[in-house]
């Protein structure tokens, strides 16, 4: 049931600010692939909320995930990103294939699915996806759920949690990303250990 109130309260969110929408809007209209938002795009738009800002957070990209085993080259990445500049010229848009994206992450094993890509992310905040449907229904995917999300807390999934190596990664991101600065609120877990 908590579930549905965060997920109702996502849409709220999204729904009130054209822009979300629109850049929603724009992933669905490419026709190739089934485009999905995520990384700090749902992440920003909670915590901005908790933290009662009148003015959105600028976003820095946005993150916008597929899953697509045929074709793997970071081409039809750019690809993609054209076409979505093409729909909104103002907003730089960060593609990527997760069915490549464990060679990134050094992980040995290829992922599955978008679902298990986004549930080996490094924090668990940062797994919600989200894309909008040809009737404007708001779909998601949430490997961890909403709860870390809504109560500020940032920790890492468990595939960081137990490697060295991506714990160090997990740090600098948070560090270089200047979560705590933006919102002062946050529970960062394993920050400084």
């Amino acid at each position: 049931m908590k579930k549905d109130r965060e997920e109702l309260l996502i849409k709220k969110l999204l729904y009130s600010n054209k822009q979300y929408i629109a850049c929603l809007k724009a992933i669905r209209n490419y026709s190739e692939e089934e485009l999905w938002i995520g990384g700090g795009f749902i992440r920003t738009i909670v915590w901005d909320y908790q933290h009662h800002y009148d003015t959105p957070t600028e976003f820095i990209d946005i993150d916008v995930f597929y899953y697509q085993l045929a074709c793997v080259v970071k081409e039809k990445d750019f690809e993609i990103e054209r076409y979505l500049h093409t729909q909104i010229q103002n907003t730089r848009w960060s593609v990527k294939n997760q069915a490549r994206m464990h060679m990134h992450h050094k992980d040995e094993k290829q992922y599955d699915s978008l679902e298990d890509a986004l549930f080996k992310f490094p924090d668990t905040a940062s797994t919600v996806a989200v894309r909008i449907d040809a009737n404007d229904n708001i779909i998601f995917i949430a490997p961890y759920g909403y709860n870390d999300l809504f109560e500020l807390k940032v920790k890492p999934t468990p595939t960081f949690l137990n490697n060295p190596d991506k714990m160090l990664r997990y740090r600098q991101r948070i560090i270089e990303k200047e979560w705590k600065t933006i919102w002062p609120k946050l529970d960062i877990e394993y920050l400084y250990q």
